[in-house]
């Protein structure tokens, strides 16, 4: 029995849409990172400490001899969550804070340096002291303020997540991350939920 010409061509465009995608997923997927989070309240504000792990050091030190940059982000948001049957959709987001630093060497000053979504400049000569910088952030202040919209009070909800990126294309260049199946590490995000005295 022969097969009609329409059935050979569509057999044919869903063979080569399923080794595009074989060939393309693995490329556009994210790598992985963990990271956890601690919580600490204060009479004024609620501290918030990220520490990143998974990263690898060899190929982020190799980078930055080599003249590139890598970057984290800090992703922290006050969350509310929302009542049946709409929980499917996930929580309110009342407030969400991005925290960015973005790393180089600086082979004229030999020391590696630091720069923070808020204009502050750190820098270090050791390997192991930019390293415990870079992947932690320490000691970020929410104000009480940021939980008076929430519907529960006495009861504060945030999630937390990283994303770390070895190589920083520049503008023009930002495509090759596509094609770069490790340009990107992303954490999954972290809830974290307790009552509070204030």
């Amino acid at each position: 029995m022969h097969l009609h010409r329409s059935s050979r061509i569509d057999f044919r465009k869903s063979l080569r849409s399923i080794l595009l995608v074989l060939i393309l997923v693995p490329a556009l997927a994210w790598a992985q990172i963990d990271h956890s989070t601690e919580l600490q309240v204060n009479e004024d504000y609620l501290e918030v400490n990220i520490t990143v792990d998974g990263a690898e050091p060899e190929p982020l030190f190799a980078n930055l001899e080599d003249g590139l940059s890598a970057s984290i982000e800090y992703m922290i948001r006050v969350v509310e969550p929302v009542r049946r049957p709409w929980q499917a959709l996930g929580s309110r987001v009342l407030h969400e804070f991005l925290v960015k630093y973005e790393l180089i060497w600086d082979p004229f000053r030999e020391r590696f340096t630091i720069s923070t979504h808020d204009g502050a400049f750190y820098t270090f000569r050791d390997e192991a002291d930019v390293w415990a910088f870079f992947f932690r952030l320490s000691d970020f202040r929410i104000p009480w303020t940021a939980f008076s919209d929430s519907g529960e009070p006495g009861r504060i909800r945030i999630e937390t997540r990283a994303m770390y990126e070895p190589i920083v294309f520049v503008s023009g260049l930002s495509i090759l991350s596509i094609f770069l199946p490790h340009s990107r590490y992303q954490s999954s995000w972290q809830t974290l939920e307790r009552g509070v005295g204030r």
